[in-house]
């Protein structure tokens, strides 16, 4: 049973996790760390957690960009064919890790994700545009010819 205190915290980690991933990095980043350094969650349940948490804020997203027509349908079902897949994969090997290689996994996936945001903007700063290149989202800028 998580006491009152946890019961603080939880809805802290929820708050922040919700901001960040309200900005597209991804809630998950500060969530799955927050729940398992801070407050002893099991990297198994972390991720589960955040998993039902990402599935409503995804849904809501993809409206938003979707009614303001920024979605490229075709490589978006590409994405999302390949992600279910490779999700279930993903799912059925987890399921088979121990708590602390899965925690090292993810740790290994964080530190290559931070390392390629930092390349991918030392890129744009060193660009004409400046601006970020996102196969899925169309950005407005495109029928202006200025991200090409």
């Amino acid at each position: 049973m998580v006491d009152n205190i946890m019961w603080y915290w939880l809805i802290i980690a929820g708050l922040f996790s919700g901001v960040i991933a309200g900005m597209g990095m991804g809630g998950g980043t500060l969530l799955i760390p927050v729940l398992t350094l801070f407050l002893g969650i099991e990297q198994k349940i972390a991720q589960s957690i955040n998993l039902v948490v990402f599935i409503p804020t995804a849904i809501v997203a993809l409206i938003i960009h979707f009614k303001n027509k920024l979605v490229n349908v075709k490589v978006g079902l590409i994405i999302i064919i390949s992600g279910v897949v490779l999700s279930i994969l993903g799912a059925l090997l987890a399921v088979n890790l121990r708590n602390d290689v899965l925690k090292i996994c993810f740790g290994i996936f964080l530190l290559a994700i931070g390392l390629f945001q930092f390349f991918e903007s030392l890129y744009s700063v060193g660009s004409k545009t400046k601006l970020p290149k996102n196969v899925l989202v169309i950005t407005k800028f495109n029928k202006y010819k200025i991200n090409k």
